[in-house]
C-alpha cells in the first residue's frame, strides 16, 4: 500500500495534517512509490468555508490542490471534512505496469510507448501513452490503448 512517511503527531497542526493527507493521495495517483514533499499556507485554520491551495511534489514534479474545508464531523470535533482537487494527474511507468500486471496476471508482456518514470499529464484524459496487452502464444496486433492518470492511480481505457 502506497502511504505518505513521517505521519504528523497526534497534536500537529491543521495544515501538516493536511500535508501528510495530501501527499498520500497524491502517492495513490502515481500508483508507485516516489518522493513527496507538501506545502500548505501556514497558520491554515480548519474553519468551515475555507479554500485554499497546497502544492505538493512528487519526484519533482508539482500538482496544486485546491482544498475546501467542510464542517466538523458530527461524531468529533478534531475530525475536519475537506474536498481536495488537483489540477492535474501524474502518471508513471511504474504505476501502470502495476496496473497492467495485476489487471492481466496472464499476460505475456506489455507493449507501451515511452511512458517516462513521472510525468504530469491532465487528470481523467486520455493520455499520449499507450500500451498493448500481449498474451502467451499471441502476436502483437499494434493496437494500444491509452492510458490516463485518475486520483485512484493509473486506469488503462
Amino acid at each position: 500500500m502506497l502511504e505518505a512517511d513521517a505521519s504528523p503527531a497526534a497534536g500537529a497542526a491543521f495544515s501538516e495534517q493536511l500535508e501528510y493527507e495530501l501527499r498520500g493521495r497524491t502517492l495513490k495517483m502515481a500508483g508507485a512509490p516516489g518522493a513527496t514533499t507538501a506545502t500548505c499556507p501556514d497558520g491554515l485554520e480548519s474553519s468551515k468555508g475555507t479554500t485554499t491551495t497546497c502544492s505538493v511534489t512528487y519526484d519533482g514534479l508539482k500538482v496544486e490542490w485546491t482544498v475546501r474545508i467542510g464542517d466538523n464531523a458530527a461524531w468529533s470535533d478534531q475530525y475536519v471534512q475537506y474536498e481536495a482537487t488537483p489540477n492535474s494527474g501524474i502518471l508513471t511507468r511504474d504505476g501502470v505496469a502495476r496496473l497492467l500486471y495485476g489487471n492481466y496476471s496472464t499476460m505475456d508482456y506489455a507493449l507501451c510507448n515511452d511512458i517516462p518514470a513521472a510525468a504530469l499529464v491532465p487528470l481523467n484524459t486520455e493520455s499520449k501513452y499507450r500500451c498493448e496487452i500481449v498474451f502467451p502464444g499471441k502476436q502483437p496486433t499494434g493496437y494500444a490503448s491509452p492510458v490516463r492518470a485518475t486520483e485512484a492511480g493509473p486506469r488503462a481505457a
